[in-house]
């Protein structure tokens, strides 16, 4: 029973892998975005009120130190969000600059998902490409930062591990476009 079971689960991790590709959104501008529809939370309109912690007009970077391929030289590593007031989120990949003006504005290459904001409590869900799977990201929203605290991986036999409190410290832009899901 425990050994049919374990195959199940194998089997089905296995099949979510290859169903991956018929999941792309076949997006030349952002060729590992997972389609609209697989993503639970898009169903749901999440929008913010006039008194709504997150703030749509600003971005919220990271900046942390990372020890990279075991090595011991440290590096920085930016990253940020965007917000829109309708429940859609950019969440950017890393830089090893500081990203500028031009990527907070053009969103160039990172992953668009979906997030629920419920008071202070916000949960994100994310479409992890590398690991072809999708994570709910749980944080705290805070006047001037976001910090993400845990996640929990999106099946039904769900694992779920720490964010060592990832942390999105608010900044003040000007900002001309949207956050918007792509389409193809």
């Amino acid at each position: 029973m425990k050994r049919s079971i374990i195959l199940i689960l194998f089997f089905s991790s296995v099949l979510h892998s290859c169903t991956y590709k018929r999941k792309l959104l076949g997006s030349t501008r952002y060729p590992d975005q997972i389609s609209k529809k697989f993503y639970s939370f898009s169903d749901e309109v999440n929008e913010l009120g006039s008194n709504s912690l997150i703030d749509t007009t600003a971005i919220y970077l990271s900046e942390g130190v990372w020890t990279l391929d075991g090595k011991p030289k440290k590096h920085v590593l930016y990253s940020f969000i965007r917000f829109s007031g309708e429940g859609v989120v950019f969440m950017s990949k890393f830089y090893t600059i500081r990203p500028s003006q031009i990527e907070f504005e053009s969103m160039p290459s990172g992953v668009f998902c979906f997030y629920k904001l419920n008071e202070n409590k916000i949960t994100v869900e994310v479409f992890d490409y590398h690991l072809k799977l999708f994570q709910l990201w749980h944080g705290i929203v805070d006047k001037d930062k976001i910090v993400f605290t845990d996640y929990k991986i999106r099946t039904f036999d769900g694992g779920k591990g720490s964010l060592h409190n990832y942390t999105f410290k608010k900044e003040t832009v000007s900002l001309k476009s949207l956050v918007e899901f792509p389409t193809q």
